[in-house]
């Protein structure tokens, strides 16, 4: 007659049998020395996965967690619209839109200093809508005195680089405050405690200017948010919305357009506001969203400092396309003597110009910030 199977499977897997006749107490002990054992190696792991990792030449390094593609159509953009929220989605921000997550961010500590000269209270106009930049009773241009000393020299091919739509995102605004001092931050007016941002990072010696924004071809589909420059307003309202933006924050040397595919090249909109720049001493950087940009000829008119984004680098958030976009800007600056890119806060457009910019001086290029090459480049 054959045994019950299943009391044959309770004798066989017996604690008794299964453990030599142990004791129940005995097994219990184990039990606990395992859990112990294993709970110290999962420690192990997680502390060693934690550190930052090294790279080939020791370099420490951070790399992102973040797993967020780029919006499709910024690859897909046309030079002439490379600004990344025209076509791409009014409320994209350039902390959503982090880039390829398979780069490494560099994470060296924040620098300190030299630090910029100090907010004078002698540049600044009281108004409701906070102090704001003026032109000093001894003609000194807030652009001027807040500006970062350039150290090439005059003959020395002169390359700048603006990292714009910064302040939403802690890491990257970290990260870019990270590059070379010599990098100019351009900040969003729109960004959480813009201010207190504007101060550290002139606090590490960057120059700082304010993302301004304007309207695109495609508004109001593609809607740079409230302060937004509009054909269709009046010049008083147009000036209200940019006394808003630079009320924003202090210290800054000018403004950097943001979208504004049809407001640049609107002239009879275009001359109230960049005249009132010229008359509260801070530059303007034509951010080139549009070929047909007229924004530098006025700018230029008006007697108002101005430079050109000669190209965006990072229109593809990819390290190919990047490398392709430093490549030619370094081209543009040996040809021209003087060159500006415009790049935004990807990690990946971060990281490669933390490998980048400083291979240029063994090549006669000098990294300057934005205030150095004002009036330097053609107008187009």
């Amino acid at each position: 007659m054959r045994a019950d199977p299943s009391r044959r499977r309770a004798a066989v897997f017996s604690p008794a049998r299964r453990f030599g006749g142990m004791r129940p107490p005995i097994i219990g002990a184990l039990v606990v020395v395992i859990a112990l054992i294993g709970l110290f190696i999962w420690l192990a792991l997680a502390d060693s996965s934690d550190r930052p990792a090294e790279g080939d030449d020791g370099t420490r390094v951070h790399l992102s967690l973040k797993n967020e593609e780029p919006p499709s159509d910024v690859s897909e953009a046309p030079p002439s619209e490379g600004r990344m929220p025209e076509g791409s989605g009014a409320t994209e921000t350039a902390g959503q839109a982090v880039g390829n997550v398979t780069e490494a961010v560099v994470k060296a500590p924040i620098v300190v200093g030299p630090p910029l000269a100090s907010v004078d209270p002698a540049l600044l106009q009281p108004s409701s809508q906070g102090p704001l930049p003026i032109i000093g009773a001894d003609d000194r241009r807030p652009w001027q005195v807040y500006a970062k000393p350039f150290q090439g020299g005059e003959g020395t091919p002169r390359l700048a680089i603006v990292i714009a739509e910064l302040g939403f995102n802690r890491e990257t605004t970290e990260a870019a405050m990270r590059l070379p001092a010599e990098v100019t931050l351009s900040f969003s007016p729109y960004a959480p405690n813009v201010a207190d941002l504007v101060a550290q990072t002139r606090q590490a010696g960057h120059e700082v200017m304010l993302d301004l924004p304007m309207e695109p071809t495609t508004y109001p589909a593609d809607d740079p948010g409230p302060e937004t420059l509009l054909v269709a307003s009046s010049a008083v309202e147009n000036v209200q919305r940019l006394e808003k933006v630079l009320g924003r924050a202090q210290g800054y040397v000018g403004v950097i357009s943001y979208m504004g595919s049809k407001f640049t090249t609107a002239p009879d909109s275009l001359r109230p506001v960049l005249g009132m720049l010229a008359e509260r001493g801070v530059l303007f950087v034509d951010g080139k969203t549009s070929a047909t940009s007229i924004a530098a000829t006025i700018a230029e008119q008006l007697r108002l400092p101005r430079a050109l984004n000669d190209r965006f680098v990072d229109n593809e958030a990819t390290r190919l396309s990047i490398d392709e976009g430093l490549a030619a800007l370094e081209s543009d600056a040996l040809r021209a003597g003087t060159a500006l890119g415009v790049g935004r806060p990807y990690p990946v457009t971060l990281q490669r110009l933390a490998d980048w910019l400083p291979t240029l001086v063994a090549r006669g290029i000098a990294l300057a910030p934005v205030s150095a090459v004002v009036d330097r480049q053609k107008t187009r």
